[in-house]
Formats: C-alpha cells, sequence, structure tokens
C-alpha cells in the first residue's frame, strides 16, 4: 500500500516498522522449539520418566506463547526472555 502511494494507519506503519524484529522473534521462537523437540525426542525411553519434571517445566515456559501470544502482541520479548532463561545445558 505504502509503495501505491495509499495512506496507511499509523498502527500499520509502527508494526511495519518493526518487521524484522518480529522476524526475527518468529524465527527464535521456531529454533527454541525444534532444538527441544530433537532433545525431548533423544532421551532414551529407560530414563524418560526422570526427565519429565524438566520437559514439563519447559512446557509451562512455552504455555504463554501458545495461549496469549497474537500477532500484535507487544509483550513478545517477555515472553522469550522467560523462555530462554530455563537452565540447559549442551547435550
Amino acid at each position: 500500500m505504502v509503495r501505491q502511494g495509499i495512506t496507511v494507519p499509523e498502527s500499520v506503519q509502527g508494526i511495519l516498522q518493526q518487521e524484522n524484529r518480529f522476524k526475527a522473534y518468529k524465527d527464535h521462537l521456531e529454533l527454541a522449539l525444534s532444538q527441544f523437540y530433537a532433545v525431548v525426542k533423544s532421551i532414551p525411553v529407560a530414563v524418560k520418566g526422570l526427565f519429565q519434571p524438566h520437559v514439563d517445566q519447559a512446557l509451562v515456559s512455552f504455555q504463554p506463547g501458545v495461549s496469549t501470544l497474537a500477532w500484535n502482541s507487544m509483550n513478545i520479548g517477555e515472553l522469550g526472555d522467560s523462555m530462554f532463561s530455563i537452565p540447559h545445558t549442551d547435550k
């Protein structure tokens, strides 16, 4: 719309100015989820029960993103901070 010279509401202009930030958050969240599920999948069945409390804790930290995050959410940075504050170690 902007390229065609059409007036764009200020709220839309604000979102357009943050496009790269939103894309970076999306990429970061997708990476975190894919890594999480890869790690969970790699846990041997024999010890899965021992890791279940940790898996549950991680899922709880993802829950705000699943239930309340929307394209126009202004607290997306806070979600990322809480999600990535889970203590972890390398494989």
